[in-house]
């Protein structure tokens, strides 16, 4: 039986033990790419970790050595997203080539492609119960995907520049969307038609992503991070001055987690509504000189951190105990 999840409103703030916190620690950096790393996923079948590159490849390391296990040469053009079909372990892939790559994990090669973006890919998101793939690309549409018969049977249209984030509503038929053009839109899949459109950030939307421990969603931009619930009404917004915002992940254990381009690494206090514990990676941990983080993401059991940087490799931080 499913634990039901809570709502937004409700507050879990845990005192900490006094003496003794739970610190993060550099645990391991990942090399093999020769292209900034562009998104980091997670295989829940397999326990991997994906990345993806400008390199073209697809790197998968294990969770438990952190070796590399397989590698997905690129042709022509970067990677911009991965996207796990959780049903079966294969995987998709969307760049720089304009079509989607539908990859078979064991016999590591392309089972079918998705043709029909007028330019790069950006997003890719898989409904967890029907047929659906959806895509977002530079050419400003949305397409909606067939996976059995490989067609697009709907075009969505409704935003004026690049789409930059796709999320899948898992508990109504719910597309939400984000844009460069600064808006969110809510299309339902029922009713095939928009049934919102959002706009509170002043800037492009870089990044959406879903809290799996509420039914709520945010959107982040470089000058703003704003909390909506999933039927598109607003709870907050955070506000932020450096207008530096970079990348955005969740974590059941963490929360929300935002990173900057000049290194910071932002944990946002529920607690403290608006408030943030940093931590910067170029200043607390002096082997790691790096500060531009291009994406950010956690494992599957939430305990690990892991950074893709512009630099070519990955970082892996670790959560342990320690006196303070």
């Amino acid at each position: 039986m499913k634990t039901p999840r809570k709502k937004p409103n409700e507050k879990n703030c845990s005192k900490k033990k006094k003496g003794i916190n739970k610190i993060w620690f550099p645990k391991k950096i990942l090399i093999g790419h020769s292209g900034r790393i562009t998104c980091l996923s997670s295989s829940f079948l397999h326990n991997l970790l994906a990345s993806g590159s400008t390199d073209g490849s697809i790197r998968f390391w294990s969770y438990d050595s952190f070796h590399p296990i397989i590698c997905f040469p690129g042709k022509i053009g970067g990677i911009n997203c991965i996207s796990f079909d959780k049903k079966i372990g294969n995987f998709f892939s969307g760049g720089e080539e304009m079509e989607i790559k539908c990859w078979d994990m064991e016999k590591q090669k392309v089972s079918r492609k998705f043709k029909g973006h007028f330019s790069s890919i950006t997003d890719l998101a898989i409904h967890p119960l029907l047929n659906i793939l959806v895509s977002g690309g530079r050419d400003c549409t949305i397409r909606i995907w067939d996976m059995r018969v490989k067609k697009a049977i709907k075009i969505l249209d409704f935003h004026s520049k690049s789409i930059s984030s796709i999320l899948i509503n898992e508990e109504s038929p719910h597309l939400i969307t984000s844009s460069l053009d600064r808006t969110i839109c809510l299309w339902d899949f029922v009713l095939d038609n928009i049934i919102g459109r959002l706009s509170s950030h002043t800037q492009g939307i870089k990044i959406m992503r879903k809290n799996p421990a509420e039914f709520t969603f945010t959107s982040l931009s470089s000058d703003s991070l704003v909390k909506w619930r999933s039927d598109g009404s607003l709870i907050k917004r955070f506000p932020d001055s450096s207008n530096s915002n970079y990348s955005l992940a969740f974590s059941k254990k963490e929360g929300m987690v935002s990173s900057t381009t000049s290194g910071w690494v932002n944990f946002l206090d529920d607690c403290k509504p608006n408030k943030y514990s940093r931590f910067t990676l170029s200043m607390k941990i002096p082997i790691f000189f790096s500060k531009n983080i291009s994406s950010l993401h956690f494992n599957p059991k939430g305990d690990l951190m892991l950074f893709g940087k512009e630099e070519k490799h990955i970082e892996v931080f670790q959560k342990k105990w320690k006196n303070v």
